[in-house]
């Protein structure tokens, strides 16, 4: 395991801010945001609201970070102004994905991850976003053979699917270690990375 993701941005906040942000770049915690069009502006929200963060404004924090930038395209006509944004602030180390996979196409000018609620099938991506949100299939074999073909693979936590306890997501994260996946998204960024401290792992 070497890439934790914070969930939303958040870090010890209930809500995504400019300051869960920085405080996830302090802590070299990755961030997952969701992105969205309103009035040609890209803003940060999981749902369809009225804009009070802008992306702008999120990648003015990211400037020279390294931290991993996952982008959830919630609208698609946010991808273009989203991109033009990263190219102003230079910003490196993210990928895009949408659960809509058919309607994405690979780039040459940036990653672009597979969406993954079941074990994918002859895919090209090179990052695997992967979820057991319609049916469990995270086992040795699926995900030995995914690693085989070198994919990066990230998984969604437990939590954030249904709201189970921190004991619980513990034992996700242990699961997902021992089956060799590269990064976890969580809405618990802090404990996790605690976690994992413990277990001698380097974040």
């Amino acid at each position: 395991m070497n890439t934790i993701i914070s969930h939303a941005g958040i870090f010890d906040t209930e809500a995504t801010s400019i300051e869960s942000i920085k405080k996830c770049v302090t802590n070299n915690i990755g961030i997952e945001i969701d992105l969205r069009l309103k009035n040609d502006s890209v803003y940060v929200s999981h749902d369809v609201c009225p804009p009070s963060l802008f992306f702008n404004d999120v990648c003015s924090c990211l400037v020279n970070t390294k931290i991993k930038k996952a982008l959830h395209i919630k609208e698609l006509d946010a991808v273009t102004p989203a991109l033009e944004i990263l190219v102003k602030h230079k910003i490196n180390n993210f990928f895009l994905f949408a659960e809509q996979n058919h309607k994405f196409k690979q780039n040459n000018n940036f990653d672009l991850a597979y969406y993954a609620n079941t074990y994918p099938q002859k895919i090209t991506n090179k990052i695997i976003w992967c979820d057991e949100s319609i049916k469990k299939w995270f086992n040795h074999d699926s995900i030995s053979k995914l690693k085989n073909n070198h994919n990066q693979l990230i998984a969604i936590s437990q939590e954030i699917l249904t709201h189970c306890s921190l004991d619980k997501a513990k034992s996700y994260w242990t699961l997902l270690c021992e089956l060799g996946f590269d990064g976890i998204c969580t809405n618990y960024a802090k404990e996790c990375k605690s976690f994992f401290k413990e277990l001698g792992g380097e974040i």
